[in-house]
């Protein structure tokens, strides 16, 4: 039998050779070995990216390139993009950067918009985008990051626990690291706005006040030292501030 001719596609490859004893053309199809190896190792090669990327907390979304990590309720978390290619430790990222799902507040009992934003400004000031891209340039400093964002929000939950606890029994408003309320007694006449300015420090007992006057006056030296005068381990040293300062108000003008 005589090779006559040999054609390639994509899937096989087709051989036509003579045959001497039948005197025809004779053709058969032999199946190429490279396409099974190559989707085989496709495959080996996002399952082990998957592998590895799970194991440093991520998942990925909606394409082979962009992988998300993400905490509290899934609502805030960071977002790389990677190369399609297999990866290791040294695989350098292509972008990364913050993620914010505000449409899934609704679906958490646990935070509101307020809380949720105080704690993303915490993050763009201690861990800001441009840090956050300097830090992180490789697969290998992925870990480095995600230790440092929940340690970050490890510190911070004693001080969510208290502005949801204070937000929960009385009008206030949270703006950056700023937590502002008023102390109202239409019997003394007092009406003042109280801030405390927490300046990035993740104890509340470090926080810096201001009193805004709007109508009466209550000393801010007093104001003061009601913060002073509570023990700063209470967990709930922020509404016992608020409550002491309203029982204060009214003793206030018991002394004018």
């Amino acid at each position: 039998m005589k090779l006559l001719s040999e054609k390639n596609n994509n899937n096989s490859s087709i051989k036509e050779e003579w045959d001497s004893e039948t005197g025809s053309n004779s053709h058969y199809f032999k199946v190429s070995e490279n396409t099974n190896l190559k989707g085989d190792l496709e495959y080996n090669t996002r399952l082990a990216n998957r592998n590895l990327m799970r194991s440093l907390g991520f998942t990925l979304l909606g394409s082979q390139t962009c992988w998300e990590f993400l905490l509290y309720d899934k609502v805030l978390g960071i977002k790389v993009v990677l190369p399609l290619t297999e990866f290791t430790e040294l695989t350098r990222i292509e972008s990364i950067d913050y993620t914010f799902y505000s449409w899934r507040l609704g679906r958490t009992i646990f935070l509101d918009r307020e809380t949720v934003e105080f704690i993303r400004n915490r993050l763009h000031r201690h861990m800001p985008k441009e840090w956050l891209r300097e830090e992180c340039n490789k697969i290998g400093d992925l870990l480095k990051i995600t230790s440092s964002l929940k340690r970050e929000l490890e510190l911070l939950k004693p001080l969510i626990k208290q502005l949801q606890y204070v937000k929960s029994r009385r009008p206030c408003t949270i703006s950056n690291d700023r937590f502002s309320f008023k102390i109202i007694n239409l019997h003394v006449l007092v009406n003042c706005e109280v801030t405390l300015d927490l300046k990035n420090s993740h104890k509340m007992s470090d926080g810096h006040i201001t009193v805004k006057h709007i109508n009466g006056k209550l000393d801010l030296d007093t104001v003061r030292l009601v913060f002073q005068a509570l023990p700063s381990s209470d967990d709930d040293l922020l509404y016992r501030f608020v409550k002491c300062l309203d029982s204060e108000t009214s003793q206030f003008l018991a002394r004018e």
